[in-house]
């Protein structure tokens, strides 16, 4: 997909693959939210999953002892929010299905389980040239031929612009963690593999994001 300096699709999908084991450093760029509050008295892993913006609050990177097994509770994936241009981009957002971090001793990060997400986004004319610098119905076609770029993730994005506004439904996954991952900790940071992110463990409650503590993952101990 495109890359999130242009905030084409931010890849709605794509912060969440990245997030569960590929690259999580552009995700400074993202906001929007993720799991089920429901799953707040963490009785088990969260099987479906609506906005939680109590999750997606800008944090401070704290460090804590990440070892063990984390379950996601939520994903923070996905809106143009540094523009106003841009506000109510991303709509309807959910994620569905499991995925867990065990940081192991041995510096190893392995996954299981997989997600699917779906999402709906709206761009008027000035959203669009703010973030892709075209108009609605360019940024649709931008988006809905996004859709194969990523041959990890299966992909169907439908897109519509009428009257100066474009509309998006996405429905991307399984979404599944693949590959372990090698990881190492300093101060408040933790390096998975080669991207560096600002981490904060409160009680059971992990939260993975940037340095600058936008939140990207955020998950909880089991």
């Amino acid at each position: 997909m495109l890359g999130c300096g242009s905030l084409v699709l931010p890849a709605l999908a794509e912060p969440l693959l990245r997030a569960f084991r590929f690259s999580l450093t552009a995700l400074a760029l993202l906001a929007g939210c993720g799991m089920e509050d429901a799953d707040e008295e963490h009785e088990g892993p969260p099987s479906s999953s609506k906005p939680s913006p109590r999750d997606c609050r800008t944090f401070t990177p704290c460090g804590g002892d990440l070892l063990g097994r984390w379950v996601m509770r939520s994903s923070c994936v996905g809106s143009a929010v540094n523009d106003p241009a841009c506000a109510g981009y991303a709509t309807n957002q959910s994620v569905s299905g499991t995925a867990i971090y065990d940081f192991g001793s041995d510096a190893t990060l392995r996954y299981e389980g997989e997600v699917h997400v779906r999402y709906d986004v709206s761009a008027t004319e000035a959203c669009a040239q703010a973030v892709a610098h075209k108009d609605a119905a360019g940024y649709c076609k931008l988006i809905q031929d996004s859709s194969d770029d990523n041959p990890r993730v299966p992909a169907t994005i439908d897109c519509t612009a009428s009257d100066g506004l474009c509309t998006c439904h996405g429905d991307q996954g399984p979404i599944s963690g693949g590959a372990d991952s090698r990881y190492s900790v300093s101060g408040n940071s933790v390096t998975i593999d080669s991207d560096t992110l600002g981490y904060c463990v409160a009680g059971d409650t992990l939260t993975l994001g940037s340095l600058a503590g936008e939140p990207a993952t955020v998950l909880y101990r089991p």
